[in-house]
């Protein structure tokens, strides 16, 4: 037998046999990689940011309006399909704009698919054109896909956080630090959400190999490499 490569240990993964034949997968591989680390990495840090405070609050204020509105949006993004919050994006943010823009020209327009144009654009009348390639056209573009995985995200966080942080509360040694006169916030932030935060640092970990997966119906859906 004739050996196609050096062996995956050594970073060769061989040639490409399906997408482009004849190529080293690892080079395909590369060529991708950039793009879903950058949604990834992204929808990942924007869900941390957001979720993790709304769980604690949620918990903190339990059954005030602002946890029922934030748990209802939480069983939403939770249940609610990508593929269908992402198309939905689209309908209204990049379709619904076209069909009105004879009346409304000054509704902008998103882009609904891929990291970056290959020509430029305009996306409102009173705005003006976008470089294809340029900084703007790739924010424009991520800002769809993106909020779609933050949203998904940010549900599954925050109700993780507000169950853990339910728990702690109940816990004997925060109502020992209420009962000796700690101020609340003292004790939400150095006693309860100290040890509320271990186990999701755990899911949290796990789920960081997730990111090189990348979110594959997302990144279907609009066209992302």
């Amino acid at each position: 037998a004739v050996r196609s490569s050096r062996g995956i240990l050594r970073g060769d993964f061989g040639k490409s046999t399906t997408v482009r034949i004849g190529q080293p997968v690892f080079d395909e591989l590369m060529s991708r990689l950039p793009a879903t680390l950058e949604l990834g990495i992204g929808s990942l840090l924007l869900s941390l940011l957001i979720g993790v405070p709304i769980g604690i609050i949620g918990a903190v204020r339990q059954y005030s309006r602002f946890d029922y509105f934030v748990t209802s949006l939480s069983f939403i993004g939770s249940a609610m399909p990508v593929f269908f919050f992402g198309i939905l994006l689209i309908l209204i943010f990049s379709v619904t704009p076209v069909f009105l823009a004879d009346t409304y020209p000054w509704i902008p327009r998103l882009p609904s698919g891929s990291r970056e144009a290959v020509r430029d654009y305009a996306i409102a009348s009173w705005l003006p054109n976008v470089e294809a390639g340029g900084f703007t056209d790739r924010v424009l573009r991520l800002l769809m896909p993106l909020f779609v995985l933050t949203f998904f995200n940010t549900a599954q966080w925050s109700r993780f956080v507000r169950s853990s942080m339910l728990e702690v509360l109940r816990q004997d040694y925060v109502r020992t630090a209420r009962a000796k006169g700690l101020i609340e916030r003292i004790v939400i932030m150095k006693h309860a959400l100290r040890n509320a935060l271990i186990p999701f640092v755990t899911i949290l970990v796990l789920s960081l190999p997730g990111i090189f997966g990348g979110a594959i119906i997302t990144e279907t859906i609009f066209a992302w490499p």
